[in-house]
C-alpha cells in the first residue's frame, strides 16, 4: 500500500528506536520508496534518561544511514515546497 503515497512523512517519539526502527522494517519496500520518505527531524527524539542511557548518537546514525538510502532528512518550519524529492513539485506556490 506504501507504494500508493507520493510521500511518507515520518516523525514520532522516539527516533532511536520506534522512529528508526519502522524506517528500518522500509528495505523490504521497493527501493523507489526511499526517495518518497521523509523523516521530520524536529519533530522525533532520542531515549535520553539523564545519569543513565543517551540514544542520541544512536538515532543521529540510524537518520543518517536512512538519507545516505536516499530518504530527505527535513523540518516541520521548512515550506513543503523547499523540501526536495516529490513533495516540492506537489506543494502549492507560496503567496
Amino acid at each position: 500500500r506504501l507504494r500508493t503515497f507520493d510521500a511518507i512523512v515520518v516523525a514520532g517519539q522516539a527516533k532511536s528506536h520506534c522512529a528508526a526502527w519502522t524506517v528500518a522494517a522500509l528495505p523490504a519496500a521497493p527501493p523507489e520508496l526511499a526517495t518518497r520518505l521523509y523523516l521530520l527531524e524536529d519533530c522525533s527524539s532520542p531515549v535520553v534518561v539523564p545519569g543513565a542511557v543517551d540514544y542520541t548518537d544512536d538515532a543521529d546514525a540510524a537518520f543518517a544511514r536512512f538519507a545516505e538510502a536516499g530518504a530527505h532528512v527535513v523540518r516541520s518550519t521548512e515550506p513543503l515546497a523547499s523540501w526536495p524529492g516529490p513533495l516540492a513539485a506537489a506543494a502549492p506556490a507560496q503567496a
